[in-house]
């Protein structure tokens, strides 16, 4: 690592004056447009869960505050002793320019997330006086202790992921409620166990899956106070047995859910039915694309685009809807990707979203080191 400036690094700042209760700012980023300017919304319609759980595990003696960027303005002009950015996939760029901005100032940043933990931490600590790589809740009240003492390092890595059964409530209440949708997140699993070489939970999980205890669930639901619940597992359908008992539990709260799954469920008339009593209406789905070549090259051959139709529909016929992410460009697409996505979608009739294929951040399988060499089976 280079040489510290203490005109441009603002840990050397650190050690000045700490307040008896230092003010954090933790920052969610949004994406930018094409010409550069953050992408906003006039309502937050799926709050992430990153700040609330920062927050919580947060000692009482730090005063947090959030901003949500896609609906907020973040604060530069403040006083904050502290700012924590998050960021992942595209919201990297705007990530690293609002943690510039405070450097400038200089307030103290630490990164965090998907994105700052699969790119290279020289790159990150280029817009950071610290970047936490990997789950950060056993490692953000190190940082908040080492910032007090003065000694704030400058890249903290879990021994190990946190402990899932253990997971404090999510701080819902510092969330900006009249600015919010009435959709709340909630997380029952972590990680996913199957090996797609282009996604980056596998990359940032290691291919772990950790199921929380179906009552600390139930205590996150009614703890977000809404009807409307996004679990953001990323797979939330894969150890069917504890799937019926979450399903089973979520029935007398009387909400409406949704969440990722895999086409798996669709061979799975019972469970379907159940999740649909449950209060699902909609899984995101990876159908990812219709090049069966493709697919079986990037480590999902078990996803076969002639089954697309049939399995959609099984589902939709359950009253749950579909919304399919599919990606273009992968290994082996042609030209006539286009018109064949195109082809499509009038039969399955999904909801889409798409994107362009593209790497992630950080070489295949960068996971941190706590989960890299953890198998599938690890936390089932």
């Amino acid at each position: 690592m280079s040489q510290l400036d203490p005109r441009t690094d603002s840990r050397m700042d650190s050690r000045i004056s700490i307040k008896a209760r230092p003010r954090v700012l933790l920052v969610a980023p949004t994406a930018l447009d094409d010409r550069g300017r953050p992408i906003k919304q006039r309502r937050l319609f799926l709050p992430g869960l990153t700040l609330p759980m920062l927050a919580a595990v947060t000692p009482t003696d730090f005063d947090v505050h959030f901003c949500f960027e896609s609906v907020q303005d973040v604060p530069f002009d403040q006083d904050w002793d502290l700012v924590g950015v998050t960021g992942m996939g595209s919201g990297i760029v705007g990530a690293f320019r609002i943690a510039d901005r405070f450097r400038h100032r200089g307030v103290p940043v630490v990164m965090g997330g998907i994105g700052p933990t699969l790119l290279d931490p020289e790159e990150v600590l280029a817009h950071a006086d610290s970047v936490v790589r990997g789950e950060a809740e056993d490692v953000w009240p190190r940082v908040l202790a080492d910032f007090r003492a003065g000694t704030l390092q400058p890249v903290y890595t879990p021994d190990a992921p946190p402990d899932i059964h253990t997971l404090p409530v999510p701080r819902y209440d510092l969330l900006p409620r009249e600015l919010l949708g009435p959709w709340r997140s909630v997380q029952a699993t972590r990680g996913c166990p199957f090996d797609c070489d282009y996604c980056s939970v596998t990359a940032f999980f290691g291919q772990t899956y950790r199921k929380r205890p179906v009552d600390q669930v139930i205590r996150d639901i009614r703890a977000a106070d809404s009807r409307h619940i996004a679990f953001i597992d990323d797979n939330i359908g894969v150890d069917w047995n504890w799937c019926e008992e979450l399903w089973t539990a979520l029935i007398p709260e009387r909400i409406t859910w949704m969440s990722q799954c895999s086409l798996h469920i669709a061979d799975r008339p019972e469970m379907l039915a159940l999740a649909r009593r449950s209060g699902c209406r909609l899984l995101s789905i990876g159908v990812e694309s219709t090049n069966g070549n493709g697919l079986a090259n990037h480590g999902k051959a078990w996803n076969r685009p002639e089954r697309y139709e049939e399995a959609i529909n099984a589902i939709r016929g359950h009253g749950i809807d579909v919304s399919t992410e599919m990606m273009i460009g992968l290994e082996g697409d042609r030209e006539d990707v286009f018109e064949r996505t195109f082809s499509f979608l009038p039969h399955g009739q999904p909801d889409l979203d798409s994107s362009d294929s593209h790497p992630h951040a950080g070489p295949r399988h960068a996971a941190p080191p706590a989960a890299r060499d953890r198998g599938p089976d690890a936390d089932r």
